[in-house]
């Protein structure tokens, strides 16, 4: 849903812009690739927070990840941010 409405949302503002032609798509193709970049990004950090041999049978690979990278406390805190639901009341 988010990532429909982000598409969707960036032709609201085009009338206000000078050059909306050149400004809409450099503006989607940037925000793609910084959401693909943050995404292989954390793919990285588990991968590098846990063997491949040990996330097999694991759901919550963001929770294991940090425990093994800032402990129980640390993991719990990552597990409680990532449960945190953002969407619209």
């Amino acid at each position: 849903m988010f990532a429909y409405s982000g598409w969707n949302a960036a032709t609201y503002v085009s009338g206000e812009m000078k050059t909306p032609e050149r400004t809409i798509p450099a503006s989607l193709v940037v925000g793609t690739l910084t959401v693909a970049a943050f995404y292989l990004m954390l793919n990285v950090a588990f991968i590098y927070a846990l063997p491949l041999e040990s996330m097999k049978g694991v759901v919550a690979i963001g929770e294991a990840s940090a425990r093994a990278l800032f402990g129980l406390r640390g993991g719990n805190f990552f597990s409680a941010i990532m449960s945190v639901d953002y969407s619209p009341v």
